[in-house]
């Protein structure tokens, strides 16, 4: 996957009260390359995550992601790009404590309405690669964070 974002500007709240949170702010990742992004609390760095993941819209400036303007795409083309190409990882893993280990992990699978069996073989796949097989059955509440995380990327 590469990521272009030319001039990208994000502003919150109007006139006086307008709070520049990005401003102009160009970058590539090609394939393959993972881009670190450090600053002070503050500095723009959710905005920017958030932006370049199609969650948020930029003010100005263009998100290019394969070739494809995700600037220019309609907020249900997005949500379908996100559901079907993207995956997330969030601070505090936004796991659902109603859904067992198991479930969680299938969730975005059965929204996407993928088969029985692909599902089956994805979540066992996952579950041997992030060694976390012990844990199907086990409700979220009663999960490390360390296991929390594992289990929020098998999902991703």
């Amino acid at each position: 996957m590469q990521i272009i974002v030319k001039n990208i500007a994000k502003d919150y709240g109007k006139r006086l009260n307008a709070v520049h949170a990005i401003k102009d702010i160009s970058l590539e990742v090609n394939k393959g390359e993972f881009l670190g992004i450090m600053g002070p609390s503050g500095a723009g760095k959710s905005t920017l995550l958030n932006m370049i993941s199609t969650n948020e819209r930029p003010d100005h400036g263009q998100v290019i992601i394969d070739d494809i303007d995700m600037t220019q795409l309609h907020d249900r083309e997005l949500a379908k790009y996100r559901r079907n190409k993207m995956g997330f990882i969030y601070q505090s893993f936004e796991l659902l404590d109603s859904l067992n280990v198991k479930e969680n992990i299938i969730l975005p699978l059965a929204l996407n309405h993928a088969n029985k069996k692909f599902i089956e073989s994805r979540v066992k796949h996952l579950n041997y690669l992030l060694n976390i097989e012990k844990l199907s059955n086990r409700n979220v509440d009663d999960l490390s964070l360390g296991q929390r995380q594992l289990v929020s990327a098998a999902r991703a």
